[in-house]
């Protein structure tokens, strides 16, 4: 076989036929697994190619107020768009949470939250700052500009609860 064909002249030649046997394995596998060929008549990149894929987010912008609002608008009825009411499938739902920019302050942004999520406000804020701070990497912190806006007590601010059922 090929292992046997080479020749080690160290005083650990079967270690070393194993460390060799082992990089060729490694090499192998990604060659045959993660690498895999995706030309353009195979069956699998066909199937790759037909899958639903999720809009890429622009590249990266410079912190200003405008470029946030951008940012946040996108957020709103695109990529963050079942965390908020701003489309029909949400809203019709019950889900009328909103985000709005209050404020850039040096590398901070602010913003306010308000109505009914579905997800707990700590997880609307989190996926909120992961985006933005994704799309502008000058941004240093994403927060609310109020304390309360993260109380999830299943009622929004006018006091009525939602995802309520009677």
């Amino acid at each position: 076989t090929f292992f046997q064909n080479i020749s080690v002249t160290s005083p650990m030649a079967s270690s070393h036929r194993v460390t060799l046997f082992a990089l060729l394995a490694l090499a192998f596998c990604r060659t045959c697994f993660v690498g895999l060929s995706l030309s353009p008549l195979s069956p699998l990149s066909r199937r790759v190619a037909s899958l639903p894929r999720a809009a890429a987010p622009g590249p990266p912008l410079t912190l200003t107020e405008e470029n946030v609002e951008v940012v946040l608008q996108e957020a709103r009825y695109h990529h963050l768009q079942n965390c908020f009411g701003y489309v029909e499938e949400s809203s019709g739902a019950g889900i009328t949470g909103k985000v709005d920019l209050v404020e850039v302050e040096g590398p901070m942004v602010f913003i306010h939250l308000y109505g009914a999520f579905w997800h707990n406000r700590a997880d609307v804020l989190r996926r909120v700052k992961k985006y933005l701070m994704q799309r502008i990497p000058e941004i240093a912190e994403v927060d609310v500009s109020d304390p309360e806006d993260l109380i999830d007590e299943g009622r929004d601010r006018s006091g009525k609860f939602y995802h309520y059922r009677d």
